[in-house]
């Protein structure tokens, strides 16, 4: 189970020294635990499947790695006990739609929280003690889910740009994905007008666009800008 994978006094770093990455193929996870055997369980785990993962003992900390302006996890592994507030609380302070994919934990296993978690927009909800064989398909899940949403968010930004330009017929046409070189000279500009911006650099014009940086530069280069 989760709970063996690491020691009580492992010598994991502090939730505070681990920031989130700006590159992730895996994708990036936020795990949310006061216990520190689990949490550090669960981290350990996530990283050896080549997650990025950052960590937190609290509501009010994830609250801080959340607000904090720096790209968002794809998913947060959520515990259902916390100091203060319950993570059925703390779910219910982000906002709505989530800005990610969530998986709530909890060794009480009563169907009602399941149910309110998936109410509240959780993706997925799992019983303690947690194995890594559910955990590993819960997150792939939860992280591909999540970035599929992030590719319509932008592609129906770059096409909204573009179709009230047009005469009404042209636009509507545009919306069901025909004259794809208008979205892609819509989307050069974006891309261009982002990074003059930010003076070239990539990984401040990804975090800006709410991108990954791995990304950001598939679209650069598929647009011929790279």
């Amino acid at each position: 189970m989760i709970e063996n994978l690491v020691s009580p006094d492992s010598n994991e770093t502090n939730p505070e020294q681990q920031p989130l990455s700006e590159d992730a193929s895996r994708g990036r996870v936020l795990v949310v635990d006061d216990e520190p055997s689990v949490r550090r369980g669960i981290c350990r785990a996530l990283r050896l499947e080549g997650y990025v993962v950052t960590e937190a003992r609290s509501g009010d900390e994830a609250w801080e790695i959340l607000t904090n302006g720096r790209l968002l996890p794809d998913a947060m592994v959520l515990d259902m006990v916390l100091p203060n507030e319950t993570g059925l609380a703390f779910l219910a302070r982000l906002p709505q739609p989530l800005p990610l994919a969530v998986i709530l934990v909890s060794g009480q296993g009563k169907i009602h929280h399941a149910v309110e978690a998936l109410r509240l927009g959780a993706s997925d909800f799992l019983e303690k003690p947690v194995g890594i064989d559910e955990l590993r398909p819960a997150v792939e899940r939860a992280v591909a889910v999540r970035r599929s949403q992030k590719e319509r968010s932008w592609e129906q930004t770059v096409t909204d740009a573009v179709a009230p330009a047009l005469p009404a017929p042209t636009g509507a046409r545009l919306r069901k994905g025909s004259y794809q070189s208008l979205i892609d000279d819509s989307e050069r500009h974006v891309l261009r007008s982002t990074l003059d911006l930010c003076q070239g650099n990539v990984a401040a014009a990804a975090r800006l666009l709410h991108l990954d940086r791995g990304n950001l530069f598939r679209r650069l280069k598929r647009l011929g800008m790279r």
